[in-house]
């Protein structure tokens, strides 16, 4: 079974990262909004278990790469292009 973009070629990846970029852009902003939102309201935001969830995301995405990557050298190995 191959990529889901397999079929554009080297142009698979560079529209995986852009997708990716433009999420993590989005999801950042909304995050800014919800706290200006407390903020405005009054209320003190709540920051406890922040570095927890953001050690997390930084595992995963840490996992990604170097599942990405690990895919790749196998691959390379076997000949593929």
């Amino acid at each position: 079974m191959g990529s889901m973009f397999y079929g554009f070629g080297g142009l698979g990846g560079i529209v995986l990262s852009v997708g990716l970029f433009a999420t993590i852009v989005v999801a950042m902003e909304f995050g800014r909004q919800v706290w200006k939102w407390q903020v405005d309201a009054g209320r003190e935001p709540e920051t406890t278990g922040v570095g927890v969830v953001a050690s997390a995301i930084f595992a995963l995405l840490g996992l990604l790469i170097a599942f990405t990557f690990r895919g790749r050298l196998r691959a390379s190995r076997r000949g593929a292009p």
